[in-house]
């Protein structure tokens, strides 16, 4: 992890809840659309098509993410 990585999860810690679970969600919206996307593992990126696949058909149901981090 480069310097400025580690800067910025360092900053990530101290926000609260709500607003790092906001910016996981922009996180993993720009790799799926992003160029790099391309270059992510095969498997990782069949898992990611497959579980959206699960949620768009109705054969899973999403879970609330602050829900289930309170459970962890």
């Amino acid at each position: 992890m480069t310097a400025i990585a580690k800067k910025i999860e360092e900053e990530i810690q101290h926000l609260p809840l709500e607003d790092m679970l906001a910016l996981y969600e922009q996180l993993i919206v720009s790799i799926h659309e992003g160029e790099e996307a391309g270059s992510l593992d095969p498997a990782f990126r069949n898992d990611i098509q497959r579980r959206i696949d699960e949620i768009d058909s109705g054969r899973v149901q999403g879970v609330d993410a602050l829900e289930a981090l309170k459970k962890m």
